[in-house]
């Protein structure tokens, strides 16, 4: 049996395929592919340990300082670097029979790079490689800047990391860290903190029960009179977000439960159910919710 099958074809559509397999079949975006594939793979770890739950950026503070210092070196050799993702890129051409090609240069060019070269990779050295290299050292630099280094560095008030850090390298310059931090928020503590740091790593070294491995399991810790000021400290490191991250998960989570029909849903309500849809590893104990609901003026009776 045969199917009669319609060929009726959008011109328009046919039309935009067209151009997008002439423009990735093109040899500039094959360079730039190469290219850029070659700096986002030193950049993959710091991202994934950016965008993880867990914010626990302490441990990568080497690993960003590693990742700055690799892309200025490789600024510096920038013709080795280059010469080596442009032998991928003309790898990559031969295998599809894409020749190997750079705009033509003009007079007057507004909607392109039109950079004077002598040869078809110092065209894309000068237009790809060294603008990428140039834009992700300065915007490394301004986002770990020593500023924010700080408040990252700060993070060793948690007691497992204090503890790590004094057993591994026998030394207190994990304090010169939190007082660089405690000068930056001065007005914020009751008192100067040096003073209560030797006896904070003393009390945990001391400590006889489970170790705290974050901010808010510290604090819970610590609830009795004392230590003030690294309260105070451990409460605005949790205050501010690391990175964006939590930010738009919060945000997503927003936009999946303030709908039209949940327009009239008050602030309680609505923190509580996108605390819930955000940290899904946390089990809700219906008994202690039943019993919570029971203390309170309610119009049903749980009780």
């Amino acid at each position: 049996m045969s199917l009669n099958v319609s060929k009726s074809f959008n011109h328009s559509t046919s039309s935009s395929a067209s151009s997008l397999l002439k423009l990735i079949t093109g040899f500039d975006f094959i360079v730039a592919m190469c290219i850029t594939r070659n700096v986002f793979d030193l950049t993959l770890p710091i991202t994934r340990m950016l965008q993880s739950k867990s914010n626990d950026i302490y441990d990568g503070l080497n690993l960003i300082q590693a990742l700055k210092d690799v892309v200025s070196s490789f600024r510096n050799v920038v013709d080795q670097h280059h010469q080596m993702c442009y032998e991928q890129a003309l790898k990559i051409a031969q295998n599809i029979n894409v020749a190997e090609t750079k705009p033509r240069t003009s007079f007057i060019s507004k909607n392109r790079d039109n950079t004077p070269s002598e040869s078809i990779s110092d065209y894309f050295k000068f237009v790809i490689t060294i603008p990428l290299l140039d834009h992700l050292s300065v915007e490394l630099d301004t986002r770990f800047d020593d500023t924010t280094l700080k408040c990252y560095k700060a993070l060793v008030l948690v007691p497992r990391k204090m503890i790590s850090v004094v057993q591994c390298s026998r030394d207190t310059s994990w304090k010169d860290s939190i007082i660089s931090f405690s000068d930056f928020y001065g007005t914020d503590l009751p008192n100067p903190l040096a003073g209560e740091l030797d006896l904070w790593e003393a009390f945990w070294l001391n400590f006889k029960r489970d170790i705290p491995s974050n901010i808010s399991e510290t604090l819970k810790a610590i609830n009795f009179p004392g230590f003030e000021n690294i309260k105070v400290c451990l409460k605005l490191l949790a205050t501010f977000p690391l990175t964006s991250c939590e930010c738009e998960r919060s945000f997503s989570s927003l936009r999946r439960l303030k709908n039209y029909m949940r327009s009239t849903m008050v602030q309680d309500r609505l923190n509580g159910l996108a605390l819930m849809n955000i940290h899904t590893e946390i089990v809700i104990g219906i008994k202690k919710v039943i019993d919570k609901f029971a203390t309170t003026n309610r119009r049903l009776t749980f009780k």
